[in-house]
């Protein structure tokens, strides 16, 4: 609807480098010509390597190929096979779907428990171990932390039996989960966190002086990023109260300037 709109007031590199960090939106895009990859464009995507390890260029290798020919992607494409030789099976179905293909990472997203402990069992995996990278993962925050464990994955995703089943099993639940159970806008996940007095991430600095109130800020500020305000407000309401006699003038600047950046008036 807005693509005529798009091309005549922004230029297309700037189309691109607005949506550079969400690769769902962008491959719409260039699937439907409103970015087209030109000489700079694909010299950033050759280059640029992600938070997970992961090369930039795996995401679009289709795109990228028909602009330069398969020769000058040859390099790229042996990188690819190397890692898995049925690499481009399911390669458009796994772009589109844009998260994680591992099989336990899909059984962690159904929160199918049941067969998640038949997996780990079988395969006789470590409950505290990480999740492997995917370059079809496209969630800036799971690229970002790169060494998300099970049970933040589980989190992340809202997957409540299988944080349960981990628990059980003396798998220890980091302050990290917060900030991962936020992301799942599950009010469930939240009182979960709770119940086993899970402390929240620590701000650098925060444990000189021991402010849970200053540790808890940040969860705030992670839940109006996500525009999960019914979280962000249980969080004021119940972990941010206001000490007496303090001025709490820095904390609603933060808030402010924090809707503001991530576009979160209410």
């Amino acid at each position: 609807y807005y693509k005529n709109q798009i091309r005549q007031t922004l230029s297309n590199i700037e189309i691109y480098h607005i949506f550079e960090s969400n690769k769902k939106v962008l491959l719409y895009l260039l699937q439907n010509n409103i970015v087209t990859i030109t000489d700079s464009i694909y010299s950033e995507m050759i280059n640029k390597v992600e938070s997970n390890g992961n090369r930039y260029c795996y995401f679009f290798y289709p795109e990228i190929e028909n602009f330069v020919g398969e020769e000058k992607m040859k390099d790229v494409k042996n990188e690819l096979l190397s890692k898995d030789p049925n690499f481009f099976d399911n390669y458009q179905y796994k772009r589109k779907e844009g998260e994680n293909d591992t099989y336990i990472c899909s059984l962690i997203r159904k929160d199918s428990v049941e067969e998640f402990i038949s997996y780990v069992t079988r395969m006789n995996l470590v409950l505290s171990s990480k999740i492997e990278p995917s370059i079809y993962e496209t969630h800036s925050f799971l690229i970002e932390n790169n060494k998300t464990t099970l049970f933040e994955y589980s989190a992340f995703f809202g997957s409540i039996q299988i944080c349960q089943y981990l628990q059980m099993s003396n798998v220890k639940p980091k302050p990290s989960l917060w900030l991962y159970s936020i992301h799942s806008n599950s009010p469930e996940l939240i009182h979960f966190l709770e119940y086993l007095n899970v402390e929240p991430p620590r701000l650098s600095g925060s444990k000189k002086n021991n402010d849970k109130n200053d540790d808890y800020s940040r969860c705030f500020s992670e839940a109006i990023k996500c525009h999960h305000n019914e979280i962000a407000f249980y969080i004021t309401n119940n972990f941010l109260t206001q000490k007496e006699g303090n001025d709490d003038s820095k904390q609603k600047e933060e808030m402010i300037l924090n809707s503001v950046k991530y576009h979160n008036y209410c």
